[in-house]
């Protein structure tokens, strides 16, 4: 840049019109370049974050599955009778596979755990007796644990969709990411 800048400076009075449009728009190209360096730059940055949040968000609800299925275990074991609906929420919840991080299976997830640990938090209301077991003491520590973790990494992920959506609608490069196929993603509430 600075060998352009010298050239301008001691041939100013035997520039043609072309030449000086030619240096203009090598200027105007250089700089859209580099803001498509910085631009893909962040956005893929920010992706490859959101990939990471997921894949813990998924290994900790992976493991909150866990816990309350052992806890509905060990309700029946005490007597508990749970309706068509809390079954049929047990079943969904089951039939999960976290194998492979998905966005829509988290943020369903999410919720439907937490119905479920409410669900089996009010037989322990019922049958008070249940909670004096050590698995049960323990469990519920694990899940408040998990609980917040899961608060944490909703929040991370929140914040990266905020920086991720930012950086694939900048005016002007956004065409670049709708040929790649990237588009926004959602946050989960």
């Amino acid at each position: 840049m600075g060998f352009l800048w010298l050239y301008l400076v001691y041939n100013m009075d035997v520039m043609e019109a072309w030449q000086i449009l030619l240096i203009i728009i090598a200027i105007v190209l250089f700089v859209y370049v580099a803001g498509l360096f910085v631009i893909l730059t962040r956005a893929f940055d920010f992706g490859a974050r959101l990939k990471r949040r997921l894949n813990s968000l998924n290994m900790i609800l992976f493991e909150r599955r866990a816990i309350l299925l052992r806890l509905y275990e060990t309700c029946l074991k005490h007597g508990s009778q749970f309706d068509d609906k809390a079954l049929e929420m047990i079943e969904t919840m089951k039939a999960y596979d976290f194998s492979k991080p998905k966005f829509e299976v988290c943020k369903s997830a999410i919720s439907l755990q937490k119905s479920i640990q409410n669900r089996i938090f009010y037989e322990f209301q019922v049958y008070p007796e249940i909670k004096d077991e050590a698995v049960v003491e323990s469990s519920i520590s694990m899940l408040d644990d998990l609980e917040r973790n899961i608060r944490t990494s909703c929040s991370l992920f929140n914040a990266d969709v905020l920086g991720y959506n930012y950086w694939i609608a900048v005016p002007g490069y956004h065409w670049i990411f709708f040929i790649l196929g990237r588009r926004a993603f959602d946050s989960i509430n």
